[in-house]
């Protein structure tokens, strides 16, 4: 980069930075290091751009697209942070089983509340826990089975854990 390319980088910058900055102050609220992070890299951009092309035609709107891309790549790239960290979670496999049915109930109370739920549960409910339970049916498949449709099934379902929880409070 020569004297001339230089002193027009640095007129440019000096020119336009405080309307880039106003830009990155309201697009990136509470994000300081990301806003002065984004601001030197536009500033970088510019002068590579006019070591390589000598002048730019419409510098303004150059800069401005330039900082608007950059900003959405920042944005991309947090966003994908936090997908990451979401799937990572949702992956965790514990080294232990951890069963809090056990601290709440001991055996004793396990059996009666079985017994409890054998004599309240209709024949129908009783079908849709194994189902659910025990063969770890899809709702689709649940639905196929019954004749029903999968809104059904899922209704179903939500209303026969709602009276198990109602059941379980009662006994403890």
């Amino acid at each position: 980069m020569n004297e001339s390319q230089k002193q027009l980088c640095a007129e440019l910058w000096e020119l336009y930075e405080p309307q880039l900055r106003k830009v990155c102050n309201l697009k990136l609220v509470g994000e300081e290091e990301e806003k002065e992070e984004v601001l030197s890299e536009t500033f970088l951009i510019l002068c590579k751009k006019i070591d390589q092309d000598g002048d730019l035609e419409y510098p303004q709107a150059w800069l401005y697209a330039t900082l608007n891309n950059l900003i959405k790549q920042k944005y991309t790239e947090k966003n994908k942070a936090k997908v990451t960290f979401v799937a990572n979670y949702a992956q965790i496999d514990l080294p232990y089983e951890y069963d809090m049915v056990d601290e709440i109930f001991d055996e004793e109370t396990l059996e009666e509340l079985k017994g409890i739920l054998k004599q309240k549960l209709t024949a129908d409910e009783k079908q849709l826990l194994y189902y659910i339970i025990h063969e770890n049916k899809t709702y689709k498949e649940i639905a196929e089975l019954t004749a029903t449709s999968e809104n059904s099934v899922k209704q179903r379902k939500y209303r026969l854990f709602n009276k198990i929880k109602k059941i379980a409070k009662k006994k403890i």
